[in-house]
């Protein structure tokens, strides 16, 4: 995982909007969401019962 991957991970963690987050590291609003968004897949792949959508 990059750095990158992390602070966007960190910050939608503790409760920035993915808007907040863009305008914040300066990159689209796409990439935050598809950041997110693998984030989530990975964690389906290893943990497929473990986690509710809502928790990332």
């Amino acid at each position: 995982m990059s750095t990158k991957q992390k602070i966007i991970l960190h910050r939608f963690r503790d409760g920035y909007s993915e808007r907040r987050i863009a305008r914040e590291l300066r990159i689209n609003r796409e990439t935050v969401r598809r950041y997110l968004a693998e984030h989530i897949r990975k964690l389906d792949q290893r943990y497929p019962f473990c986690h509710k959508p809502a928790e990332i």
